[in-house]
């Protein structure tokens, strides 16, 4: 990735169309856009032979959205970050596709990881000095997710509803193990 990236920067830096000091930005943007083309491409491959790119695009959607506000645990290198990404989307479309949580199992669940991302986020705040707009902006992602799990498995289309389910559930794992490494971290740096 690197070297496609440091290839495609040298070109528009070649034509103009970038200046030799935004090189390294550039480059950087390039190297985290192919490196996520090349994880939603082969994840996009899987969910067409397996029926399910409808479920993907949501799944997907769902995911960055989400993801953008609460966080989750970085790998430290890409291709730890692309096995494990790719693996655990396919696992969570398999999930959809083989086995169908009902209505109230979905929201009790979706409920009781909606409460730990807010105490996460709760615990978040009092470390650090984030942006209550930020926070405020969270809760109503979270709360506008919720709601469309209710609406989706109030019209009865679990396969979507159990997809965003899925995200969330990946999320929730992310987060957790997030504050589980700072934590390991943070006492290493107290050693």
């Amino acid at each position: 990735m690197e070297k496609i990236a440091d290839k495609l920067t040298k070109y528009i830096v070649k034509i103009n169309i970038i200046s030799e000091t935004e090189y390294e930005i550039y480059k950087y943007g390039f190297v985290i856009g192919l490196e996520f083309f090349l994880c939603a491409a082969t994840c996009f491959m899987v969910a067409a032979w397996i029926s399910m790119i409808t479920e993907y695009i949501l799944f997907l959607v769902t995911f960055f959205v989400l993801r953008s506000y609460i966080g989750g645990i970085h790998m430290r290198s890409y291709w730890a970050c692309y096995i494990l990404s790719c693996t655990v989307i396919i696992i969570s479309l398999l999930g959809v596709k083989y086995y169908s949580l009902s209505s109230g199992k979905g929201l009790f669940i979706a409920f009781i990881e909606i409460i730990i991302v807010e105490l996460a986020m709760k615990f978040e705040t009092k470390e650090t000095d984030v942006n209550l707009d930020y926070l405020l902006k969270a809760k109503y992602v979270i709360s506008f997710v919720y709601m469309v799990l209710i609406i989706f498995y109030g019209f009865r289309l679990n396969t979507f509803a159990n997809t965003i389910l899925n995200a969330l559930s990946v999320l929730t794992i992310s987060l957790l193990l997030e504050k589980i490494e700072k934590g390991i971290v943070a006492k290493r740096r107290e050693n």
